[in-house]
């Protein structure tokens, strides 16, 4: 103990002082460029730009990122030194676990980590990393760290303080964040060109910086109240909208379909077709509930119109640039989905596109979804791949059909179709444009258009064919979420191609022109046609009164608010054209602000919202291998719940060299030939994402023969 005792008295102080000009220089400066460095690298292979690309094309947006890591560690300048060095060590940690954690989101959901992520930590699963850890190598690694660190400390020689220059980095370092978070007196992010990037955040990081774009996205979720928001008001407002009880005995199933893009093509002037391109949507839509529809959206937005229809919120209530399901729907709010899984339906959200796409996968389940079928699950013709084209309607056609089969419970079911989406492309001919319509400039773009939204509607008539013979009754809500952005939009919808709208974003009927698209409810067992028009939040409200389904207040608000005559909430766009808005909107934003910006007292007053805790992607729960076999060239596994480009991997490295059969729905059966496999492999299913991120795994077997 003495030798132990005089040895480390030894290493007391016995680091030179020149040692800590060296170390403060590397906590000031090359520490913080080191951390940036390092948190770019780990999420650049993702977003498809090194950090040397980066560098070269954003050299203002680098250098903002480098001064805000420097102000990190400049605020700690003014404590003592070994305290400084030790809070800048920790502050090192911290910097690099913010690196990973915003690669592994990246990988589950395309996204990076916003400040809303902080204030969920609670839940565990809040950013459900898609790779294993291994705890032991990292807690081995931060132990190291720390007792190499401690020993270093030890050694350090004690030193004059130079307290006014540390005061001055101290001070200069808050100055500056001050500066960058009020923009006054002048914008660090205008200087360095920022993008504000709300509907795809991994753009944003990608061109703006980790760091900085985190900043954006922070102040991007301050949202300042509604006049009159209090405790208070909130009870008053429960109180003026009773809910009815559930008079539901006949639980018909419902399907909502959100049609990308789908507007009538006749919108265009049906003197330029020679043929309906859309028969099945002017059957179904003449005898069925029907009218317009006033999307909050314009060529895109297709997030913002189905969180309104699912939800019975409005984007008038945010801003125009705000995307909601990317922002601030990280909590469970209420939705359509949990009222009707409180009536025993069972919820299934269906999207032929990533589960990442707009953070569906997370948004999904604390809307209240059991499950959710995205493209990884479907057994598409080709796999997606990121900016590629979207998948046919018939995959969605299929997967909904499945579900109805699958399930034992009635069903809600809300299914995005993607067949429409942009881009539209220049094709020369098509069997329902009349081939002297309009210019040659514009016909073109409109042919592809048509051509797709006419697949759309075979879907459609497929769909509500096979509805139609079965003995349950469905509701079926079709809309389409916005009209169509075209490479010459201007010229084709303006006076020189369809004259449809010539300044959408000067004059008022322009602009409701062009926020105008078709929608109808239908029932396979009949209904009076009639003619309503109104905007995707009043459909919760439409929904639940024609089911008898308990609605809540939020759908109470919306009753009301048709009942006193109102096609939508005004367009906050145009507050001297439209009319004021009435006590029922206040009162609709109001909850809406309390649910996702403010303090929840909802949850007092009317409890917590029931979200599904074995919320899934795909169909089915999980992966299970059926079978295995052995022919004389294959091993074959059947398997259930797999869809077609699950990996076979092999020995935790996954194989392209093997077969796929679709058996039935919900069974399928992959082959490997012999000569690819030994006795004692491991051999694992495993759907992945784009990203690398894993969705869902079966259980690991081992090759017996």
């Amino acid at each position: 103990m003495r030798k132990g005792g005089v040895f480390m008295n030894r290493l007391n102080g016995i680091l030179p002082k020149w040692f800590l000009s060296v170390i403060t220089v590397a906590t000031v400066f090359l520490i913080p460029l080191a951390i940036l460095l390092v948190n770019e690298w780990l999420v650049r292979d993702m977003l498809n730009m090194p950090v040397t690309e980066w560098i070269a094309s954003f050299d203002k947006r680098f250098l903002l990122n480098y001064v805000i890591y420097l102000a990190l560690f400049g605020v700690l300048y003014i404590l003592p030194r070994k305290l400084y060095y030790t809070m800048s060590f920790l502050m090192t940690l911290v910097l690099l676990v913010f690196g990973i954690a915003n690669r592994f989101k990246l990988e589950l959901r395309s996204a990076p980590v916003t400040l809303d992520d902080f204030r969920l930590f609670r839940e565990v699963t809040g950013f459900e990393f898609p790779v294993e850890i291994n705890l032991g190598v990292l807690t081995a690694g931060v132990i190291f760290s720390v007792i190499v660190f401690a020993l270093l400390l030890y050694m350090l020689p004690k030193k004059r303080e130079w307290w006014g220059v540390k005061f001055i980095v101290c001070v200069a370092s808050v100055l500056f964040f001050f500066v960058l978070w009020t923009d006054r007196p002048f914008s660090p992010a205008q200087y360095a060109g920022l993008q504000k990037t709300l509907w795809k955040l991994e753009v944003g990081m990608k061109n703006n910086g980790m760091l900085a774009n985190f900043v954006v996205l922070a102040k991007e979720s301050e949202v300042k109240p509604p006049k009159g928001y209090s405790e208070q008001a909130i009870e008053q407002v429960v109180k003026r909208y009773p809910v009815a009880d559930s008079t539901s005995n006949n639980k018909p199933n419902v399907i909502y379909i959100m049609s990308e893009s789908f507007i009538d093509p006749y919108t265009f002037g049906d003197q330029h077709f020679q043929k309906d391109p859309v028969p099945n949507f002017r059957k179904y839509s003449d005898e069925s509930i029907h009218g317009t529809m006033y999307s909050s959206e314009f060529g895109g937005g297709t997030a913002n119109v189905e969180f309104e229809a699912l939800t019975g919120f409005s984007m008038q209530f945010m801003r125009p640039d705000y995307v909601p399901y990317q922002l601030f729907l990280h909590q469970p709010i209420p939705a359509l989905p949990s009222l009707f899984t409180q009536e025993g339906y069972e919820a299934t959200a269906i999207h032929g596109y990533f589960a990442w796409f707009y953070q569906r996968n997370a948004v999904y389940k604390n809307l209240g979804f059991h499950q959710y079928i995205s493209g990884e699950f479907m057994d598409l013709e080709k796999p997606n791949t990121p900016g590629g084209a979207f998948p046919t309607d018939k995959h969605m056609t299929d997967a909904i059909l499945e579900t109805l089969k699958y399930t034992s419970s009635p069903d809600f079911i809300h299914a995005v179709s993607t067949e429409a989406h942009m881009p539209y492309g220049r094709q020369q001919e098509s069997e329902f444009v009349k081939s002297d319509a309009l210019t040659d400039e514009v016909r073109p773009y409109l042919n592809d258009y048509v051509d797709k939204v006419h697949e759309a509607d075979r879907e459609l008539g497929r769909l509500l064919e096979a509805l139609e013979s079965q003995e349950e009754e469905t509701i079926v809500v079709f809309w389409g979420d916005h009209l169509p952005s075209f490479p010459n939009g201007n010229e084709l919808y303006g006076p020189l191609g369809t004259d449809l709208a010539e300044d959408w974003n000067g004059d008022y009927q322009d602009f409701l022109t062009m926020h105008s698209v078709p929608y109808f409810v239908w029932s396979s067992k009949g209904s009076e046609p009639k003619q309503q028009n109104i905007s995707p939040n009043f459909l919760p409200a439409i929904i639940t009164e024609l089911t008898g389904i308990e609605g809540n207040a939020i759908t109470a608000i919306g009753q009301t608010v048709m009942e006193e005559g109102n096609e939508r909430i005004p367009f906050a766009q145009w507050p001297d054209q439209e009319q004021p808005q009435t006590l029922a909107m206040e009162d609709l934003q109001l909850i809406q602000h309390d649910w996702l910006h403010g303090e929840r007292y909802m949850e007092e007053l009317v409890g917590e919202v029931a979200i599904q805790e074995d919320f899934h992607l795909g169909l089915y729960d999980s992966l299970e291998i059926i079978e295995s076999t052995v022919t004389e060239t294959n091993y074959e596994w059947v398997l259930q719940g797999a869809p077609k480009y699950t990996k076979v991997v092999v020995n935790g490295e996954p194989t392209e060299s093997f077969g796929w059969q679709r058996l039935e729905p919900g069974l399928s059966k992959f082959t490997v030939p012999l000569d690819q496999l030994s006795k004692g492999d491991q051999i694992q299913f495993i759907v992945y994402n784009s990203r690398g991120g894993e969705l869902m795994k079966s259980k690991t077997v081992e090759l017996e023969k």
